[in-house]
């Protein structure tokens, strides 16, 4: 299942992101998720959910800021050291790959609710692919 997941989404230039959990109404949502590298999602944060993340293949950086975007917490995850994070309610937070390609398991509360996510006026939109690309390298050396 995953060398498919990883094969149908390689050259698109986006993530694949399979839903485990029946639809946007359940109660929990389990996701398989895959990154490639260069993908960059904008921090943000959930008012009233939590996450977490477990590896299932490859490596990737988590990142928690506080309201003012300081860096309280930077987490390289892989499969063999560190393989399961959680992320707390309302925290700021970003994931990205750090190999060619990192696959993980996210869980969450449901229902989806659009709209849910909040973002920050100091972390980048991703408009400006450039400027996304350095916040990214400058996350990775915060990296241990």
């Amino acid at each position: 299942l995953v060398a498919d997941l990883v094969a149908r989404g390689a050259g698109t230039g986006k993530g694949i992101r399979l839903c485990l959990h029946e639809g946007p109404d359940a109660t929990l949502h389990d996701m398989i998720v895959v990154q490639y590298a260069g993908q960059y999602f904008r921090p943000h944060k959930h008012l009233e959910k939590s996450e977490s993340y477990h590896m299932i293949e490859g490596e990737m950086g988590v990142v928690i800021f506080d309201d003012e975007g300081k860096v309280v917490d930077a987490c390289r995850m892989d499969t063999s050291g560190t393989t399961v994070y959680g992320v707390g309610t309302g925290m700021y937070h970003t994931n990205f790959p750090l190999t060619d390609v990192a696959v993980y398991h996210e869980s969450r509360p449901g229902p989806f609710v659009p709209g849910d996510s909040v973002f920050p006026l100091w972390g980048p939109d991703g408009e400006d692919e450039a400027e996304a690309s350095r916040f990214v390298e400058e996350l990775t050396r915060l990296l241990p």
